[in-house]
């Protein structure tokens, strides 16, 4: 896991500004390089072959690479590439990435199994090439402004080189309207006009010469229809490979479906590896069914409180970092265990992925029900009707159960998932059904939800902390599988706690979920931030007429809308952020 950036032309003084920006992406060691066409940038969290030699950018053949991100097959294709010629002086996943990519191209993508977000720089061919894993694990955001490419892993990284050279950008109208819908901004859009995001399987080559800048999509893995015994190989095999690494690897384990199926295949394997776990206050249930796991499995985690003075604690530093805006509150409790984690591991397994694959939240379920029936990406009747009428008890409900009587996943998915539904407008709504109009009814929390807030708040959670994140639930292999099994519109992700099941006895694997986030409302109350800098935001977003205009005062806000109060908190910090830098 590592930061890298880069910009079109010789300039390694704006680089290296910049890299410090993120420096807490790699702490190991910094690299540049430039010529006369490029200046690329690495802040190096050294994780395989901890040598020097390893360091980035890294050369070969009239290529050279920055590489953010982790290739588990990077052995074994190592073997295939040396059968072939190739040579190797190091013995890193980098080395045998940029290898890859001379003698296959764009064909790589089809080889190699991790996650990654790469830049090569191909002199021959004059051109730029980067690159993104299938799930959108790790992230670049570029530009393309006064005739160069600048790209980054994070938005700072980006405004702070477009600062330097005497660049603003505006905010993108169009990203709020989907942050205020979605609770994240999807790619490819971010927070500025200008400034995109790459989304998943993206493969974007810009051409030196011309300027011309193409972004395709590269191929899925064929769907494979697997049994749960195939099933249950395949995720041994990905929480195995998931361990490649010269430090010392842990587990984040919260209790769920998913952490406890990843320590159960560990158990069975025989590899004792350390975990993390928080204990957010207010949830006894949650700290009932850990417990109960947690001896069962033979597991003595290293268990930490989280409350409001943990919370109060974090909050100066987390939001005076943010650059993205996020409504998602459990970030705060997943940088809290990344940072107790980082002192003993630089590398911690984590469990998202099976919700958005295996149908594990309740939409999922109602989603199944409809079957497989086209998205609706226009605007029904129901739909505008819903906007006419005003605010009632239970009517999101009513209109949760009349979209899924009239099988309209977009709408249903819309109204059971935005934190700010009954604030938008119906034009807001429109956008947001634009953007999901790519999609189908069952991939919709894996096509966004999953890389726009997840994927986006993991990377967060641990870079901000420098330990890397890693996800075997997104391994390509368990993905395939997972496309082809059906969803149980009874039970949530049903083939999951079949193969957990056989770990654990049925009352600890058949309960109800439960999130990560905060109890908000109190939250409010208690912190010693929050309401003051609700108001401060407020204050500053409706100045520069950001803010929506249907939105009650500050304290019917918090008490109706407490998810979208504290989104408008990171918005505002986002944006001031930017603004200090």
């Amino acid at each position: 896991m590592c930061g890298i950036l880069g910009i079109t032309e010789k300039n390694e003084a704006l680089v290296r500004a910049a890299a410090k920006t993120m420096a807490h992406r790699g702490p190991d060691a910094f690299g540049i390089f430039s010529d006369d066409n490029v200046t690329l940038g690495h802040n190096r969290l050294s994780i395989i072959d901890l040598d020097a030699r390893s360091n980035q950018p890294m050369h070969a053949g009239g290529c050279s690479i920055v590489f953010n991100g982790e290739i588990y097959n990077f052995r074994e294709l190592k073997s295939e590439l040396q059968n072939l010629g190739c040579s190797f002086k190091t013995g890193s996943d980098t080395e045998v990435l940029l290898c890859a990519y001379r003698q296959w191209g764009k064909g790589l993508t089809a080889k190699i199994r991790g996650m990654y977000a790469f830049a090569i720089y191909d002199k021959s061919q004059g051109k730029i090439a980067l690159c993104t894993d299938r799930s959108n694990m790790k992230p670049i955001v570029y530009a393309v402004v006064g005739g160069k490419l600048f790209f980054a892993s994070e938005v700072r990284a980006i405004l702070a080189m477009l600062k330097e050279n005497g660049l603003k950008l505006d905010v993108d109208h169009e990203a709020l309207s989907l942050y205020y819908a979605f609770g994240y901004i999807p790619a490819p859009h971010t927070l500025y006009v200008g400034v995109c995001r790459l989304s998943g399987r993206a493969w974007v080559t810009y051409d030196l010469k011309t300027g011309e800048i193409r972004e395709e999509e590269y191929p899925e893995l064929p769907i494979k229809k697997t049994s749960e015994e195939e099933l249950s190989s395949l995720l041994e095999s990905a929480v195995k490979k998931h361990l490649v690494a010269d430090v010392p690897v842990g587990v984040f384990f919260s209790g769920g479906t998913d952490s406890s199926l990843i320590v159960a295949i560990l158990k069975k394997l025989g590899i004792k590896l350390e975990t993390f776990s928080v204990k957010v206050a207010g949830r006894p249930e949650d700290a009932k069914y850990f417990e109960k796991t947690s001896k069962h499995l033979g597991i003595k985690s290293h268990v930490y409180g989280f409350g409001v003075r943990e919370f109060d604690e974090l909050y100066p530093e987390l939001m005076h970092r943010i650059d993205e805006p996020l409504y998602d509150n459990s970030l705060f409790p997943a940088h809290f265990i990344a940072r107790k984690a980082r002192g003993r591991v630089a590398v911690a397994l984590s469990g998202e992925g099976g919700d958005e694959y295996f149908g594990g939240y309740p939409r999922s379920l109602a989603l199944a029900r409809m079957g497989d029936v086209p998205l609706d990406t226009k605007v029904g009747i129901a739909e505008k009707i819903f906007f006419l009428l005003p605010a009632f008890r239970g009517k999101n409900k009513l209109f949760e159960w009349i979209f899924t009587a009239l099988r309209r996943p977009a709408a249903f998915y819309l109204l059971t998932m935005s934190p700010a539904k009954s604030l938008l407008t119906l034009q807001e709504w429109c956008a947001a059904k634009r953007v999901l109009s790519g999609s189908s009814a069952r991939a919709l929390d894996a096509d966004f939800y999953l890389p726009g807030d997840l994927m986006r708040k993991l990377d967060m959670a641990t870079m901000y902390c420098s330990i890397e994140g890693r996800v075997p639930l997104l391994d390509a292999e368990v993905i395939s599988a997972a496309q082809a099994l059906p969803w149980d519109p009874q039970e949530p992700k049903s083939a999951l706690k079949k193969v957990l099941s056989r770990y654990l006895p049925r009352e600890l694997v058949y309960r109800g979920k439960q999130g990560f986030g905060l109890a908000l409302p109190e939250l409010f109350d208690r912190s010693v931030y929050l309401k003051e800098d609700l108001s401060r935001a407020i204050e500053y977003l409706r100045g520069r007429k950001l803010f929506p205009a249907r939105c009650p005062g500050r304290s019917a806000l918090i008490a109706r809308y407490p998810h979208f109060s504290f989104g408008i908190i990171t918005l505002y910090y986002a944006l001031y952020n930017a603004e200090q830098a």
